[in-house]
């Protein structure tokens, strides 16, 4: 009998521990996603002092001569990818006066959106209806 209570205790231990330590995973991925995007829009505002526009492609690493890929920090031209997936962040230029003059930059977190997030106005400002990415990021003013 004494058994039987030692491995139901044990067992419940093991899934609070368990759990415990997906959560600070997601949370970790989430951070990651964050600074990810952060350093993305650097390299957008660097690419735009250059070109005087943002890029009309989407983020991936391309290697052609106007690619973001060329501004990345560190110069290791490798552009950040969801910590999860693999899969490129969103990334969607809005043209105005003939020059992609804005964008928002996106991604999926996990847990609850932060306090600094701008999806709504993303999302409203250039009719974007994709609902997959629930943090979204726009040039800082």
């Amino acid at each position: 009998m004494e058994l039987i209570i030692v491995v139901a205790i044990i067992g419940i231990l093991s899934l609070v521990v368990l759990t415990s330590t997906d959560v600070t995973h997601k949370e970790a991925r989430d951070q990651r996603r964050e600074a990810d995007l952060k350093e993305i829009q650097i390299d957008l505002a660097q690419y735009y002092e250059y070109y005087q526009t943002y890029p009309a492609v989407p983020l991936v690493n391309a290697v052609d001569s106007k690619s973001l890929s060329n501004f990345v920090s560190g110069g290791s031209g490798a552009i950040p990818s969801d910590p999860l997936t693999g899969q490129a962040y969103f990334y969607y230029p809005y043209q105005s006066g003939g020059i992609n003059s804005a964008y928002c930059v996106g991604a999926s977190l996990e847990n609850a959106t932060p306090n600094d997030n701008q999806t709504a106005d993303c999302t409203s400002k250039y009719n974007i209806t994709n609902a997959s990415y629930n943090y979204m990021q726009e040039p800082p003013q």
